[in-house]
């Protein structure tokens, strides 16, 4: 399987997310080209928490197989004061109707400050848009399901039940549970 690409577009937020908001950050919004699979993540935080790095890494929803491997942004970490920034991930289009788990992790000075999660499925031949707002980290494995993890993102702290759109590899299959796998 082709792994994704991560294509960082700074600040691509002031056309394609801040519309109606005042001035826009940039002149020039970048743009994505058409006919393309991927994602639009845009990424919301509390400016105070003085963020200068965002890790992306997505897995398959239900397996946990990687989609791309794990990559900061920016590289090397620079501040990143306006509260939202967005990228385009790049998805081979093998992985459409495939639901891909987002996570975020939001570093300042190499700390993790915050973190965030999000899924979609994406569709052949379009940039879907996923929102991840970030919020105190989650951390995997100790046993509190917290706003920033769901059934997808880690089934070691927030049950899995047939109908939370996630496919539970190995407990369940299109026959026992047709509504997430």
């Amino acid at each position: 399987m082709r792994t994704a690409r991560v294509w960082l577009r700074w600040p691509v937020t002031a056309a394609l997310v801040l519309a109606a908001a005042s001035a826009p950050a940039c002149a020039t919004p970048a743009r994505v080209e058409e006919g393309l699979t991927g994602l639009m993540v845009t990424v919301v935080w509390d400016p105070a928490l003085g963020i200068d790095q965002l890790v992306f890494s997505g897995t398959l929803a239900g397996d946990d197989a990687s989609v791309f491997a794990s990559t900061p942004r920016p590289d090397p970490p620079a501040p990143l004061d306006s509260g939202n920034e967005s990228l385009v991930i790049l998805l081979p289009d093998a992985l459409a109707d495939q639901m891909i788990a987002l996570r975020v992790d939001a570093l300042s000075g190499g700390t993790l400050v915050a973190a965030g999660i999000g899924s979609t499925t994406p569709v052949v031949a379009t940039i879907v848009q996923v929102v991840v707002t970030l919020a105190e980290p989650a951390i995997c494995g100790d046993g509190t399901c917290t706003d920033a993890e769901n059934q997808c993102t880690c089934m070691e702290d927030c049950p899995r039940v047939c109908g939370d759109g996630c496919c539970d590899v190995g407990h369940e299959d299109p026959n026992n549970c047709p509504a997430d796998c």
